[in-house]
This record gives structure tokens, C-alpha cells and sequence, in this order.
């Protein structure tokens, strides 16, 4: 009996034992399971707290996004006044032009009556002269043409080209019209005239090397201000370059900015200036045809008055018929460039006099175009 109780009794003590930790299990059990409801409802509340961060996000996004139209359109209606303002001051300009080639001699003025006191009101300065429009030669005169830097074409143009004419280079790529935009330029500078050169297609390094090539002092004219370059090639966002005589505007298509810089650097100068425009074809095919002929004329505009030659490269291969036949139209003139059965040949729209307005051939060499014979027609 005795190793019986005995056995019962450490039975009882095991049994015991395993009740606690079974109350010990379950308490643990419990404290796990008010921990995870715990947890459960605290991510339940940052779960709602970042859904409503979420939502006010999106609503900030949307919003952001509504104003970021709005200033688009800001900016394309600011653009739009911006080139009609500048095509109004083209108009004001001819008619002011119009108005100083009919003041030949000054308005008859009202004849004050005997005994009366002479009108106390002056009369109207009327200028000596009237100042002539850009290229046309002063009365018993005639003007001093620029040079293209080719010596044959300027024989073929009778001197040049005249002084603020505004001249296409129209033909198919690799015809020669760059290498006729570096001969101009590199003519101008010799001369010692102000050079401003857009880049809308290659970047100004690449044209940089191949006028180095015509020029030996381009770094100096750079530093000098008589070379200036406008890059149109770059996106938008990059730096501009701080180097002197480069500024940036933000691609081919940006007209407001390419119409700014050009502006901004005719401004308070009198020393003539060339113009040559690499590219325009990227430049007017970034919008629609009515909005990129509108930036041209503007551009024309600001030129011609402040007597700026231009020179204006353009690929025929890239537009309609009729976009080349508007920038011809708001022209003085062209060169035309075809390629034919592996041969080249030029001709001369517009210009005023020039040698003969029949196809001129001519071949590309070393860079520069080397004009045949031509019949000296002398015709307009």
C-alpha cells in the first residue's frame, strides 16, 4: 500500500505540474492573442492612415498636373501674343518705312491771314534725305554688296548679296547648303562683321569644327563677341552654356526663345551683323505648318529692319511643296540646289540683278562648292 500511495502522490504532483503549465500555455496563449488583435487594429489604422495619404497625394498629383495645363497654355497663349506683338511691330515698321520715302518735301502748312500772329506751332523735321531700304542703292549710287565667301557665286549674284536681304538655301540634304552657311560665315567675320549662327539640327561644336577649318582666330571671335551662337539643338532643361558668345534656348521648336535670343542679341549694336540659320527645316517642322511660318515671318521681321543679311538652310526633302513655297515667299530671294543623275547645279530666285537665272553647276570639295560657267545675261 504504501509504494501505491506513494506512486498516486507523484501523480498527483505530475498532474499538478502539467496543470500550471497548461494555465501557464493558455495565459501566454491569451497575451499572444491580445497582442495580435492589438496589431491587427493598428494596422488596420495605419492601413486607413495610408490610404488617406494616398488619396491626398493623388488629389495634390491631379492638381498639380491641372496647373501644369493651364501653364502650358498659358505659355503657348503668351507665345502666340508674343509673335503676333512681333508681327505687329513688322507692320509698324513698314509703314513707318512707307511713310519716311514719301516725305519728299515738307506738308504745305496753313498761310496765316494779314494782321494775324504767325502760328506759334512748329513745324515738322523733315529729314535731308530719306534713308534708303536695306539693299537698294541710294539715288546716282550704288550699294556695296556682301560677299557669300564664294567668289564665283558672287560674280554670279553681281557683288554679293545685297545688304539685309533675307536668302533660302533650298535644296535636298547634303547638296552643298551648310557648306555654303560656313563659307557666309567665315566671309563675315573676315570682314569683321558681327556673326550670330542658330543651330537647330547639328549641335555648334560640329559646325565649330568645321569653320575652324575656314577660320583660324574662331575661339578669339568668340571671346570678342563677333561670333555668337544661338543652340536650338539642346532639350529642354539643360544648362546653359556659360561660355562667351553661346546661350541656349530649349530645342528647335522653342520659336519664343529662338525669337528672344535673337533679339537680345541685336540689341544696342550698330556694327553690321550676318545671320546664318543651320536647320530651319527642325525648327518649323516641331509645330503646325500656319504657327511655324508665323515664327518665321516674325524672325524676318526682327532682321530685315536692323539690316541683317540672313541666310536660311533648308532641306527640301522634309516639307510640302507649299511650307518651301511660303518661306520662299517671305523672302528676298533663294538659292535653289538640286541634284541630278549624280550632278549637282544652283540657281538664283529673287536677289535683284544678277548674272543669269539659269542652273549653274558646280561640285562639292573639300568642304566648298566650286561653280561652273555661266552666261552673263545680266537680268532681274
Amino acid at each position: 500500500m504504501g509504494a501505491r500511495e506513494a506512486r498516486v502522490s507523484s501523480l498527483e504532483t505530475e498532474l499538478k505540474a502539467r496543470g500550471d503549465r497548461l494555465d501557464q500555455a493558455q495565459a501566454q496563449q491569451a497575451t499572444l492573442v491580445r497582442r495580435f488583435s492589438e496589431a491587427q487594429e493598428t494596422a488596420a489604422a495605419s492601413l486607413v492612415e495610408a490610404e488617406v495619404r494616398l488619396r491626398s497625394a493623388r488629389e495634390r498629383e491631379a492638381a498639380a498636373q491641372a496647373r501644369t495645363v493651364q501653364l502650358d497654355e498659358l505659355d503657348r497663349n503668351l507665345q502666340r501674343r508674343y509673335e503676333e506683338l512681333l508681327g505687329r511691330e513688322t507692320g509698324y515698321q513698314a509703314r513707318i518705312q512707307a511713310l519716311e520715302l514719301r516725305l519728299v518735301r515738307p506738308p504745305a502748312g496753313p498761310v496765316d491771314s494779314p494782321g494775324t500772329a504767325p502760328s506759334r506751332e512748329p513745324s515738322p523735321e523733315i529729314p535731308s534725305s530719306v534713308p534708303p531700304l536695306p539693299g537698294s542703292a541710294p539715288a546716282g549710287g550704288s550699294v556695296e554688296r556682301e560677299g557669300s565667301g564664294l567668289p564665283r557665286l558672287d560674280a554670279l549674284l553681281r557683288g554679293g548679296f545685297p545688304p539685309g536681304a533675307q536668302v533660302a538655301l533650298v535644296g535636298p540634304a547634303f547638296a552643298g547648303k551648310e557648306a555654303m552657311l560656313i563659307l557666309f560665315v567665315a566671309e563675315g567675320l573676315s570682314q569683321g562683321d558681327r556673326v550670330l549662327v542658330i543651330t537647330a539640327g547639328r549641335p555648334p561644336s560640329e559646325i565649330a569644327r568645321e569653320l575652324d577649318a575656314r577660320v583660324g582666330k574662331r575661339e578669339e571671335w568668340e571671346k570678342d563677341g563677333h561670333l555668337l551662337w544661338i543652340d536650338a539643338t539642346r532639350s529642354p532643361g539643360v544648362p546653359i552654356p556659360t561660355s562667351t558668345g553661346s546661350s541656349a534656348v530649349g530645342g528647335p521648336g522653342d520659336h519664343l526663345g529662338i525669337l528672344r535670343a535673337v533679339s537680345g542679341r541685336l540689341e544696342g549694336t550698330s556694327t553690321r551683323t550676318r545671320l546664318a540659320f543651320a536647320g530651319l527645316s527642325n525648327a518649323i517642322a516641331q509645330s503646325e505648318e500656319r504657327q511655324s511660318l508665323g515664327f518665321l515671318r516674325n524672325l524676318v521681321g526682327i532682321l530685315r529692319p536692323r539690316g541683317v543679311t540672313a541666310l536660311y538652310a533648308l532641306d527640301r526633302g522634309m516639307h510640302p511643296e507649299s511650307v518651301v513655297e511660303s518661306v520662299l515667299s517671305a523672302m528676298d530671294g533663294g538659292l535653289l540646289f538640286r541634284v541630278e543623275n549624280g550632278k549637282n547645279a544652283l540657281s538664283v530666285v529673287g536677289l535683284g540683278d544678277v548674272e543669269t537665272r539659269q542652273w549653274v553647276d558646280y561640285t562639292l570639295e573639300e568642304g566648298s562648292l566650286q561653280l561652273g560657267s555661266f552666261a552673263l545675261e545680266r537680268i532681274r
